[in-house]
C-alpha cells in the first residue's frame, strides 16, 4: 500500500486572504495476501476519501481563483486518483469542478471518439451539453455527457509529477449568445518546479459579471 500526502492552499481574490491547508492519505491499492475477501464486502470504485467544505464568508464577484496542490510522491498512471482542488464551486449558480488526474479521457470536436488520454487536467461545468459553449485548448480534450448530469468539460493530457502545483481559473472575453451574455472561464495548471504554465481549456459560463458562490469544496477520489 502506497501512501500520497496532497496538501492543498487556497488563494480566492477580492476578499481578506486566508489559506486551508489539507492533508490525507492517498491509497494506491496494491492487493496483498488476504485481501480478496474483505475487498468483496467494499462498494466498488470511485471512493471519496476527502471531502472537504468552506465557507468564504459571503459570496465573491469573481476574476480569478487559484489553488496550491503539494503532491509528495510519484503516482503511478496505472492508479485511479482524482485530485480536486476544486471539488464544487458555483460561478452565477452553475455548478463546476477541476483538478488533476490519472486516468483522464476525452475526445476532440473533430474526432468524437471518447478515449482514454492517460494523466492531465480538466475542468467541467454542469447544466450545459453544447459543444459550442467549449475551447478545448490547442491539441486538447473535451467531453460532452449526460453519465453525471449534463455537463461540458475541456481536457488536457499531461505527464504530471510529484511537486507543487496552482490550479487556477480565471476570467478571460465575453461574448452574447441569443442576446444574452456569455463568460468564458479558462482553467490553467502551473508546475512550480519546472516553471511551465499549462492551459487546460475554457467553458463558457452564462452572465457578463460572475459570482463565486461562498460555499466551495475540495475532494481527493480513487
Amino acid at each position: 500500500m502506497n501512501f500520497v500526502r496532497v496538501c492543498v492552499r487556497d488563494y480566492p481574490v477580492k476578499m481578506k486572504s486566508f489559506s486551508l491547508l489539507l492533508a490525507c492519505a492517498v491509497m494506491a491499492t496494491v492487493p496483498v495476501h488476504g485481501e480478496d475477501a474483505s475487498a468483496k464486502h467494499l462498494k466498488p470504485t470511485p471512493w471519496h476519501l476527502i471531502d472537504t467544505w468552506w465557507n468564504l464568508g459571503q459570496d465573491h464577484e469573481f476574476e480569478s481563483y487559484s489553488i496550491d496542490v503539494t503532491i509528495s510522491d510519484e503516482v503511478p498512471a496505472s492508479v485511479n486518483l482524482y485530485i480536486a482542488p476544486i471539488g464544487l464551486g458555483h460561478l452565477n449558480k452553475t455548478p463546476f469542478y477541476g483538478g488533476i488526474q490519472t486516468q483522464a479521457d476525452g475526445y476532440q470536436k473533430k474526432d468524437r471518439r471518447l478515449r482514454k488520454i492517460g494523466p492531465g487536467y480538466l475542468m467541467s461545468m454542469w447544466g450545459q451539453r453544447g459543444h459550442d459553449a467549449i475551447r478545448p485548448s490547442q491539441g486538447g480534450f473535451c467531453q460532452s455527457s449526460g453519465h453525471e448530469g449534463d455537463f461540458v468539460s475541456v481536457r488536457r493530457p499531461h505527464a504530471w509529477t510529484k511537486g507543487r502545483y496552482t490550479y487556477r481559473i480565471t476570467q478571460m472575453d465575453r461574448e452574447v449568445v441569443d442576446g444574452k451574455p456569455q463568460t468564458w472561464v479558462g482553467a490553467f495548471v502551473y508546475s512550480h518546479e519546472k516553471d511551465e504554465n499549462i492551459f487546460i481549456g475554457a467553458l463558457r459560463f452564462p452572465g457578463e459579471k460572475l459570482v463565486l458562490s461562498r460555499s466551495v469544496a475540495n475532494f481527493v477520489e480513487i
